[in-house]
């Protein structure tokens, strides 16, 4: 459970491990795009570190 909980020392380098996490589970389509993004807290502004189209 430890392994799942801890946090990420980069929160971009996060995002994209846990997008690939989720498109290679078993349960999940090949097909469906995962995009992943990371939202600025101050201005509300949305950077795409993972396209699921591409």
């Amino acid at each position: 459970l430890t392994k799942w909980l801890k946090g990420f020392d980069n929160e971009k380098e996060g995002v994209i491990h846990t997008v690939d996490l989720i498109k290679r589970h078993p349960l999940l389509p090949p097909n469906v795009p995962v995009h992943g993004m990371i939202i600025d807290p101050n201005t509300g502004a949305l950077e795409l570190l993972s396209n699921g189209y591409e």
